[in-house]
């Protein structure tokens, strides 16, 4: 074969390949990009919704989030579910608390957070993942909680007052499984529960300092004040006690 043949030849062999190689790139870039939409939705859009119904029993609550004042909670399936809206304050100047304080027992069954309750006074509110269902737990007024915690029995401990008034501070026990083993002779039409059916009051020293620490370790709990530099103990408890 001469050398011009053998030139003709590379040259076709080369645009051959070029368009096969062009033509496999058309075709891929469909897919590839098919592929990352599809994992982009995957990881922005929302799970899939518990389907509804009276109650979730047997799941548990593995995430809680606050969309835009409404409260949304991820189970242990990795299934998403809206189970209320926060209330909006007197003043209107948001639309609901935007550093709400909350708790998650640690069977995981039960979630606590702050909320208002007539425009102004503090409402604490609480879901059973059991019971479906989400309630008014309690109501005060000119008080803030200033600490709160979920025991390894599921009680709850409290913490109320005003940092400044460490003689008016109030430390509660409620007991949370008793209350929802009796559930809808517990609750008014309106969904309030009468926690204070279950509530024990403990004793506290009382201490100066704007520091307030509930803090759970092995059988007991202990309740420090003061400042966070300077701790005080205010009370210990064995939790087999409460």
């Amino acid at each position: 074969m001469s050398l011009g043949s053998k030139l003709l030849l590379f040259l076709l062999f080369s645009v051959l390949l070029a368009i096969l190689v062009h033509t496999q790139k058309d075709n891929i870039k469909p897919v590839l990009d098919s592929v990352l939409l599809k994992q982009t939705n995957q990881a922005t859009s929302p799970e899939t919704p518990i389907p509804g119904s009276n109650t979730t029993e047997g799941s548990f609550i593995n995430n809680v989030t606050f969309e835009k004042c409404t409260i949304i909670i991820t189970d242990n399936k990795g299934n998403r579910k809206k189970i209320g809206e926060m209330h909006t304050p007197a003043d209107k100047k948001q639309t609901c608390l935007t550093d709400t304080k909350f708790i998650v027992s640690d069977s995981r069954k039960y979630l606590m957070f702050e909320d208002v309750s007539n425009g102004q006074d503090l409402e604490l509110r609480i879901y059973s993942i059991d019971k479906n269902k989400l309630d008014s737990f309690y109501t005060w007024k000119n008080v803030r909680i200033l600490d709160m915690e979920f025991l390894q029995n599921d009680k709850v401990l409290i913490f109320i007052g005003q940092p400044e008034l460490p003689d008016e501070q109030q430390l509660s026990l409620y007991n949370i499984p008793a209350l929802y083993a009796d559930y809808e002779n517990n609750v008014d039409k309106y969904g309030n529960l009468w926690s204070h059916k279950f509530e024990t009051k403990l004793p506290i020293t009382p201490s100066s300092g704007n520091y307030i620490d509930i803090v759970e370790i092995g059988k007991k709990v202990s309740i420090f004040g003061g400042t966070i530099n300077k701790p005080v103990l205010r009370a210990e408890f064995n939790i087999s006690d409460l």
